[in-house]
């Protein structure tokens, strides 16, 4: 699994958690209908479970703890940052819209 943000999938890309502290979940930054092409352009993020925005074990309270941000937001940081990369890096803004549906800046 290749990702923009991290080679090593045992540690929180954000928090900097390792897997033996807390449980690290791969998060999909576009998820259902997207989540394979989050797969696709490597737009996938390992993060501690407290802080996966569509975690079971997600809590807002500890995501403001770990990150400072809400879990609405830190979902909407690694949106944006994906589709800078995008733009950067992959295609036009018009190319992810017609990829991802919805522009995130």
């Amino acid at each position: 699994m290749k990702s923009i943000f991290t080679t090593d999938f045992d540690t929180c890309a954000v928090t900097h958690i390792h897997k033996g502290a807390r449980r690290i979940e791969c998060h999909h930054v576009y998820g259902a209908a997207n989540r394979k092409r989050s797969t696709k352009y490597g737009f996938i993020i390992p993060l501690v479970d407290v802080i996966h925005p569509n975690g079971a074990a997600a809590n807002d309270k500890e995501c403001k703890r770990l990150t400072g941000r809400s879990l609405k937001d830190l979902d909407l940081y690694l949106k944006q940052v994906c589709q800078k990369y995008y733009e950067q890096n992959l295609g036009t803004r018009s190319d992810f819209l017609e990829e991802f549906g919805r522009n995130y800046l």
